[in-house]
């Protein structure tokens, strides 16, 4: 109220009292308000929503991660990988699809999945960086297609 001023201090420190005053009586009132728990089953339906909403957002945010990777890949060894890891084409047929021998199909793969490895690594085991290698990158396909998959076509 305006009328409360009395002018022996600045208006500022006046409103900053006023301000003060609110924020305390608004903490007050909080505190006094009862808290009722959620029965159990509530509680945990409510926490599977959370996890299951949280595990999607984490499955979207991991396949758009894998699909920036794949197009960053040179474009032979993406469509191979793709053809390969994602379509689950042979490599006979792949070589036929891109008009090359199966050899070139089996490197252009190799060399894409070395790339992938590097990049996405850290999607295979984020509390634990190794290094990548040629060697242990034989499986990364078979994850890679499955995970780019998800929600995506």
């Amino acid at each position: 109220n305006a009328s409360s001023y009395r002018g022996d201090a600045a208006v500022t420190t006046w409103l900053h009292r006023i301000v003060v005053n609110a924020c305390l009586d608004r903490i007050r009132r909080r505190s006094t308000r009862p808290t009722v728990a959620l029965p159990e089953e509530e509680n945990h339906a409510t926490l599977s929503r959370l996890t299951e909403r949280r595990d999607a957002m984490d499955e979207r945010e991991t396949s758009m991660e894998i699909n920036r990777a794949l197009a960053a890949l040179p474009a032979e060894q993406a469509a191979a990988i793709v053809l390969i890891d994602v379509e689950g084409w042979s490599v006979e047929e792949a070589a036929v699809i891109l008009n090359c021998p199966p050899g070139t199909v089996k490197s252009r793969c190799s060399r894409g999945r070395v790339k992938l490895a590097a990049t996405l690594g850290h999607l295979r085991n984020p509390d634990h960086d190794d290094g990548v290698t040629a060697t242990n990158t034989k499986n990364l396909g078979s994850n890679v297609g499955a995970a780019s998959l998800k929600g995506e076509k």
